[in-house]
């Protein structure tokens, strides 16, 4: 069954480390705020943002996310608006896989066509202590079959689209988080927006940070699956920290920047950039 390709229809743009706002974002939402009905004459002004990752400025300090970013770009023109952040970020999800049953060292399968549901996994499974077994999309049902049976998969994220094609070979026990469904789910399965929508933020002890369970190609029999060793919870931030540096002294990627991400993030360089 051919499902397109990775170019063109399904773009991934986050950058490395966090999440860059845009000029024009900021100036549509100024413009925004001022045509909103009575609120120059209101006695307390609140501006609400809902949306994703990209809302929350996951990965960035807090001065230079979105919500900051508007807030400064508010007062400077002397507007006395509140600015709240309700953006959904990776905390959240993590806080929904803590509840889910998922514990430091566990994986979730993430099949998933680039997008922020990708990215919020990634950043999820840093947070809650487990790793993301990415799924190329162009796996037959088999194979997916192999990858979930063999990462021990506790959690499997999905896109609606594509799981007709893998009914009755997900293990027993698996949690299925459908993406792109609408709200439409088979029987057992959970809507992935209207779980995470219901999920408080990960409130619970610091768990070490993990990255992606890979795969090899199998060209010398079944695929064997890659666990990277983990970093003390101590060091977490020093790593971080040496990173940005990295990425910002060898690709010019900082707060701010934006990059254009073409390859799909199941293969381990774009999964590694996306961390």
């Amino acid at each position: 069954m051919k499902r397109g390709n990775d170019t063109g229809r399904h773009p991934s743009g986050p950058p490395s480390g966090g999440y860059g706002v845009g000029r024009a974002a900021i100036n549509l939402l100024l413009l925004l705020a001022l045509l909103m009905p009575g609120l120059s004459n209101a006695a307390e002004k609140r501006l609400l943002l809902l949306g994703d990752s990209l809302t929350a400025g996951y990965g960035l300090p807090a001065e230079d996310g979105f919500a900051a970013q508007l807030q400064r770009a508010l007062t400077a023109r002397g507007h006395d608006v509140q600015v709240l952040d309700a953006g959904v970020s990776g905390d959240t999800s993590a806080g929904g896989l803590a509840r889910l049953g998922v514990e430091d060292g566990d994986v979730i399968a993430v099949m998933l066509r680039n997008g922020p549901a990708f990215i919020d996994a990634i950043q999820s499974c840093q947070t809650a202590g487990c790793f993301y077994c990415p799924v190329n999309w162009h796996f037959k049902a088999d194979e997916v079959a192999f990858l979930l049976q063999d990462s021990a998969a506790k959690v499997f994220l999905v896109e609606a689209d594509l799981l007709d094609d893998l009914i009755g070979i997900i293990p027993d026990g698996v949690v299925v988080l459908v993406n792109g469904g609408d709200g439409v789910v088979r029987t057992g399965h959970l809507d992935y927006e209207a779980w995470l929508a219901e999920q408080p933020p990960y409130s619970g002890e610091p768990r070490t940070p993990r990255a992606h369970m890979a795969y090899t190609s199998g060209t010398t029999g079944r695929p064997k699956g890659v666990k990277r060793i983990a970093p003390p919870v101590e060091e977490r931030e020093a790593m971080a920290a040496a990173m940005r540096e990295l990425s910002r002294a060898a690709w010019g990627i900082e707060p701010g920047v934006r990059t254009l991400v073409s390859a799909p993030l199941y293969h381990s360089a774009p999964s590694s950039f996306a961390q």
